[in-house]
């Protein structure tokens, strides 16, 4: 069984008296490659035994906004735990290893009637609720991130060969007569691809990207229009009279536009690779991390921050740049 050391900082909110102690959390395994689950154990020393909790616990991903990557929350399962010696425990699914967030409440309307007389006894505050950050990598994420990385290309470079299809057959509206139907319909097995497509786990924010403009190419494929002379004249969605012209990421968009995006969700995918580089650093030095930077220290997105890895140092400054839009 993979296991995973997790530091976890933890808040405790209650009511008018204090909390008698607040709860630490380690993740026992982490979702892998073969296992879609993370389990979680909570020291918590105060409560008794048979003592009822609500858990959620929410994957936090990487997603791009306006240039930058910002951790968002991403996808959350819920359960309970029961206390026994001391800890409690909660096993469930995970879209992939990461950094989670845990909340955590205990309240008199969970309990049945023994526990809540042996909570009172205790005189365990109620309710209270705690929300912890936790970091559950994989065994083997350094070796994984590597191939994950090259996949992640590879759709890219498949969405890209489509797109620039796409723009040659818009060249009038005679070829995207005879042309775009079978070039359309390859949009939907790319999706089907995409969602077979493993690296998503560790490139959430790329991936994101990478989604919405698959879908663009359906919707670009209804709203193209052509001129009175049959030139390429724009992409106008007439199902949305208020806002008509089409557009991906903030602008008007173009065949130019999207391959330009394509290119720029390489960088993007990098700067993830290093993000996840740092959050392994944040639980001690990493020697097959530090390798797999080494290996692709040429890539967009990894190259400006593959020395600074390799070296250590202040990983606070390191990530901020990481995520920070290029300049």
């Amino acid at each position: 069984m993979r296991t995973a050391i997790c530091c976890a900082l933890s808040l405790a909110l209650a009511g008018p008296r204090p909390v008698q102690d607040s709860i630490e959390v380690r993740a026992v395994s982490a979702p892998g490659h073969d296992r879609p689950d993370i389990e979680l154990e909570w020291k918590a020393p105060f409560l008794p035994d048979g003592a009822t909790l609500s858990i959620q616990v929410t994957r936090l991903e990487e997603r791009h906004k306006d240039g930058a990557i910002e951790r968002q929350n991403g996808f959350t399962a819920t359960g309970q735990g029961y206390a026994k010696g001391g800890v409690f425990s909660w096993k469930g699914p995970a879209a992939g290893p990461g950094m989670f967030r845990t909340v955590v409440v205990l309240s008199a309307d969970y309990q049945g009637a023994r526990a809540l007389q042996a909570l009172k006894d205790a005189k365990v505050v109620m309710p209270q609720k705690w929300t912890n950050e936790c970091i559950a990598l994989d065994a083997d994420l350094a070796a994984r991130l590597g191939p994950s990385l090259q996949e992640m290309n590879k759709m890219l470079g498949a969405a890209a060969d489509l797109v620039r299809r796409l723009k040659e057959a818009s060249a009038s509206r005679n070829t995207w007569r005879d042309r775009s139907r079978g070039l359309l319909e390859e949009a939907p097995k790319l999706r089907e691809d995409f969602n077979r497509m493993g690296a998503r786990r560790y490139f959430s924010a790329s991936s994101t990207r990478l989604s919405n403009a698959i879908d663009l190419l359906t919707a670009a494929g209804r709203c193209i229009h052509f001129d009175r002379h049959g030139n390429l004249a724009g992409f106008v969605q007439h199902e949305n009279p208020s806002d008509p012209i089409l557009k991906f990421e903030g602008e008007i968009f173009s065949w130019e536009l999207l391959l330009k995006r394509l290119e720029d969700m390489k960088e993007t995918a990098g700067r993830e690779f290093c993000l996840w580089a740092v959050l392994a650093m944040r639980r001690g030095p990493v020697d097959a991390m530090v390798r797999a930077v080494r290996d692709y220290a040429r890539h967009p997105g990894i190259a400006p921050f593959a020395e600074r890895i390799q070296g250590g140092g202040k990983l606070d400054e390191l990530e901020a740049d990481i995520r920070r839009r290029p300049k």
